[in-house]
């Protein structure tokens, strides 16, 4: 079975990418901030599975922490043939209120480590002729996101980035696919303050259900992908962009203003 590389593997829907792969005997690259999780995580799978699980601790919404990561990995001559790029945060509130350092931190971390992950491994697989990334974005991408705009900004560049490179590797042996995910009970959620919002409600589907549909989407070399929503929310947020720009803002802006409302 394949190595599978994931960022933000100790919890939620990273934790739900790890167990599924190790359930089909498949080896592991486990990256996130805390230490102590990712080694739990490792003894749990190894111990659960047979299969065997490295870890590596790297903060990826510091600059240059993406270079440092592949660098780290490329020392232990471990070579992923599967790479998902999970790890990922939010922001809430009007933009003048969100400090410097948490607008850097969600660039950083959800755009340009993102980016600079997906360029190295995708230059490795090139060259050995196979290999599959799989990019986290959002249902939050298909939209503008009044007082979420550095999150739902960047989950656009997640897809439209994605869903460029799926084109340029075409015939490559290589596939890059973008799973936009709905709203799920996850610390992300809860970090974001949403767990006690009008959108908390729409929650359908646990990270597990979710990390099935991407991890199949990617082995099969899909473009994108939606996941863990009803197929009438899925319907909604088909026909959502279609809307008038304007409609779209008022609607998104009242629905996400009032913490604890949106």
């Amino acid at each position: 079975m394949s190595l599978m590389l994931i960022t933000g593997a100790s919890r939620g829907l990273g934790r739900a990418f790890a167990l599924l792969h190790a359930q089909k005997k498949g080896d592991l690259i486990l990256v996130s901030r805390s230490k102590e999780q990712l080694e739990s995580l490792k003894n749990e799978l190894e111990r659960n599975f047979g299969i065997k699980a490295y870890i590596f601790v790297q903060d990826l919404s510091k600059s240059d922490a993406a270079i440092t990561l592949y660098t780290e990995i490329k020392k232990a001559e471990l070579n992923p043939d599967m790479v998902v790029n999970n790890a990922g945060i939010g922001c809430n509130g009007a933009l003048e209120k969100i400090s410097y350092t948490e607008v850097e931190r969600l660039l950083t971390l959800n755009v340009t480590s993102l980016a600079m992950l997906t360029r190295m491994y995708l230059a490795d697989m090139k060259k050995r002729g196979h290999g599959c990334i799989l990019n986290v974005s959002s249902i939050a991408a298909l939209i503008p996101g009044p007082y979420m705009s550095p999150y739902y900004a960047s989950k656009a560049f997640v897809k439209s980035f994605s869903e460029a490179l799926w084109q340029e590797c075409k015939g490559s042996g290589v596939s890059v696919t973008a799973l936009l995910p709905g709203p799920l009970d996850t610390d992300f959620v809860k970090a974001s303050r949403l767990q006690n919002s009008a959108v908390s409600k729409l929650f359908t589907a646990k990270p597990d259900k979710v990390a099935k549909t991407g991890y199949e989407a990617m082995l099969k070399g899909k473009r994108c992908v939606m996941a863990g929503m009803s197929p009438a929310f899925s319907l909604l947020m088909r026909i959502v962009p279609c809307l008038p720009t304007k409609i779209i803002l008022t609607l998104t802006a009242k629905l996400q203003k009032n913490k604890g409302r949106y």
